[in-house]
């Protein structure tokens, strides 16, 4: 698994990736960026080239989201009490791509996750996340996450730039999180 802050979240940095079969590939997005959904079958007429995206999904404006294909919800206790967490997934998401990166071709996981305190006041910003890869599926039915890190000053990265205590319970050592 490959964690990667928002400014590689994007199209030239993930592409490349997808030629490692089993590499996973989190990245958190900018709360501003525009996916798309898997076309559906019955917009091809049959003419032409197939449509490669189908609906607009604008993570900024929740009027164009369609249903949430998986959603959780648990509270945890923070320092000043307990925090509602909320975390949609939709699967089978797509991203604008280019010649050099064709993107239609790489279906990722689209992550939101949510933390509201017990008056329902939101704590920081929502995060949102993608998983990519052709393991994608078998990572969250495994509930393990290993994170390979190589050397302290990548590992702190990781605990700086992606603070996960601050969105899931969880358990770590050395090279691993267990969310």
């Amino acid at each position: 698994v490959l964690v990667l802050d928002s400014a590689y979240g994007v199209k030239g940095c993930l592409e490349p990736l997808q030629t490692h079969s089993s590499l996973v590939t989190i990245a958190r997005v900018r709360s501003n960026r525009v996916f798309y959904q898997v076309p559906e079958a019955e917009a091809y007429s049959g003419k032409g080239r197939r449509p490669w995206y189908g609906e607009r999904f604008a993570l900024n404006n929740a009027d164009t989201w369609h249903p949430a294909d998986e959603a959780v919800e648990f509270t945890e206790m923070g320092r000043n009490g307990p925090i509602h967490v909320e975390i949609q997934a939709w699967s089978n998401m797509l991203m604008r791509g280019s010649k050099e990166h064709p993107m239609q071709t790489h279906p990722f996981t689209l992550i939101r996750v949510e933390r509201r305190s017990a008056q329902g006041h939101r704590i920081g910003k929502v995060m949102w996340l993608i998983v990519i890869g052709k393991q994608r599926l078998d990572f969250g039915q495994k509930g393990d996450v290993q994170v390979m890190h190589y050397g302290e000053e990548k590992g702190d990265y990781l605990k700086n730039h992606l603070p996960l205590d601050q969105y899931a319970s969880h358990q770590h050592s050395e090279g691993t999180v267990r969310v």
